[in-house]
């Protein structure tokens, strides 16, 4: 993320690991309407439960 230049309102850059994409992939799916179940088998979940808590805290931030 240095190369990019992407920083944050103090100029540091910005940091992200795989797991930062891999949730903000699932929230965004199921809050757009994607089945919670499909997203959870998608990463590997054996149930959806943790999925959902992790959905239902984002949006409520």
């Amino acid at each position: 993320m240095t190369r990019t230049g992407v920083s944050d309102a103090v100029g540091q850059p910005l940091r992200y690991t795989p797991h930062d994409f891999r949730r903000l992939w699932a929230t965004d799916s199921v809050n757009s309407g994607f089945p919670v179940h499909i997203a959870a088998k998608l990463l590997g979940h054996s149930n959806s439960t943790q999925l959902r808590i992790t959905s239902r805290s984002s949006m409520s931030s």
